[in-house]
């Protein structure tokens, strides 16, 4: 572009064209995310991947056993998902495989994009006639395009440094080793044979955050549980008991709060804190769709508010939920109580 077409450029924008570059950046965004979506659910399962859970502005979807549904996560400005890979167990060879996948898609795209806008880049980058401050669709319908080409290659780049970044060394982290945890779990990985060790035997680089070390605990406390060691149990219990009770409710905890409530509840009866951590999470406890929530507070219906309608009405709750998800740890303990709701007629 020469230095009067950039000059013109520049001054049509000032004096009211402003508006029309905006719009070419929104349209050039919407547009981008969308087909991101349908990459995510049309594309993504032709390699072996499943998108599990999507996030777009205020609307939040999961799937579960195969169905999509409505979720509960908060509101983010742009897509988010989470990605497994059928079969695996290992999340850094899935996410790898994920980076690849993605990163192929959009430089084709882009490349098509690019190559049938060429006229729209020239219409683009003319000289802008400086006295004419309304649309002229020979020149600002192009905006929309080269915007979306700028977008669409600037994630290119971006797959490619994650996926260099990712091919490196990186530090291992505590939140990684969680997320391998649940990713293998969900995968149909039985978490007693992973021998996870307590929090104090692992070490990493960097401090984890709070709700890193308690969703490891939470695993950790989990092992314990099936694999019948209460006698370990007191520990981890107890440290998530000093990291939770002094603080306001963390939505990003609720099987934490779930798993203190049913330890408090039946395996160490102490009806005070029973009650204080359902206090803090027992209606999003009500609202969760987890299995391991209903369980939860079927045990603190009968064992603290000694209401056995209440605890038969949540324990068969979390057994359809459990049965829907195929989770492993709740028939177990859904049994226990709902042998003694039998033996008093409930």
């Amino acid at each position: 572009m020469s230095y009067r077409g950039a000059r013109g450029l520049i001054y049509s924008i000032i004096n009211g064209k402003f508006p029309y570059l905006l719009l070419g950046v929104l349209l050039g965004v919407i547009v981008f995310e969308g087909l991101h979506i349908l990459f995510l659910l049309f594309v993504l399962p032709r390699f072996g991947l499943e998108c599990d859970k999507i996030t777009v502005k205020f609307f939040s979807f999961k799937r579960v056993n195969g169905r999509w549904q409505k979720g509960d996560q908060p509101y983010t400005p742009f897509v988010r998902y989470t990605v497994t890979e059928k079969g695996s167990t290992d999340v850094t060879a899935s996410h790898t495989h994920f980076i690849i996948c993605r990163l192929i898609a959009k430089a084709v795209l882009s490349a098509i994009v690019t190559i049938l806008s060429l006229p729209a880049w020239s219409a683009a980058l003319s000289d802008a006639p400086p006295d004419e401050l309304s649309f002229n669709p020979d020149t600002d319908w192009a905006i929309f395009v080269v915007f979306f080409c700028i977008i669409s290659w600037s994630a290119v780049i971006g797959d490619v440094i994650a996926l260099i970044s990712h091919a490196g060394s990186p530090k291992d982290t505590l939140g990684g080793y969680v997320q391998k945890i649940k990713t293998a779990v969900k995968n149909g990985a039985d978490i007693t044979s992973m021998n996870l060790p307590p929090l104090n035997e692992l070490e990493f680089p960097d401090e984890p955050s709070a709700v890193d070390t308690l969703a490891y605990l939470y695993y950790y406390s989990v092992s314990l549980i099936m694999r019948g060691d209460e006698q370990k149990l007191s520990e981890p219990m107890h440290k998530m008991t000093d990291m939770l009770r002094s603080e306001d409710f963390l939505a990003n905890c609720i099987n934490s709060y779930g798993l203190l409530i049913y330890y408090y509840s039946w395996l160490e009866t102490d009806e005070e804190y029973a009650r204080k951590f359902y206090d803090k999470a027992g209606t999003a406890l009500a609202t969760d769709t987890g299995a391991g929530s209903k369980r939860a507070l079927a045990y603190y219906s009968y064992a603290v508010l000694h209401d056995v309608n209440k605890a038969r009405y949540y324990l068969d709750k979390a057994r359809r939920i459990a049965y829907e998800t195929e989770n492993r740890l709740e028939p177990g303990l859904i049994n226990e109580l709902d042998e003694i709701l039998k033996s008093e007629g409930a």
